[in-house]
């Protein structure tokens, strides 16, 4: 049921309260409530920034059969690193990733020896 779907994804969300998830989709925290009691269903633009905000899918919220379920909502760091990397400009993103895939090569074991030339100056 999405009342109890929503209670979970609100729970798993760092425990975001309803005034506060209310704040980000900009609608009453009376209106998160009666959803929550089953009373009231979100309309379709509020679904869709349901879905984008918990980063699930409508089909998910909506509990469609056939779908699979999507992955674990980001974690509240992981939200801030993503809205970080949005607010940064074209060049700031690349420099990011770039860095982001060298750590993923190091962690690997895969990334390039430092230069032993370049130390020893």
């Amino acid at each position: 049921m999405f009342s109890d779907l929503l209670k979970e994804l609100r729970k798993k969300h760092n425990n975001i309260s309803q005034a506060a998830l209310a704040e980000k989709l900009q609608v009453s925290q009376q209106a998160v409530g009666r959803w929550e009691k089953g009373l009231n269903m979100p309309d379709h633009d509020t679904l869709r920034k349901l879905a984008l905000f918990f980063r699930v899918s409508t089909d998910y919220l909506l509990e469609m059969p056939d779908i699979e379920d999507p992955k674990e909502p980001l974690t509240q760091d992981e939200r801030e690193l993503l809205d970080g990397y949005r607010d940064l400009d074209t060049w700031g993103q690349r420099a990011l990733l770039c860095l982001m895939q060298n750590e993923l090569l190091r962690m690997d074991g895969t990334a390039p020896k430092t230069r032993k030339k370049a130390a020893a100056m």
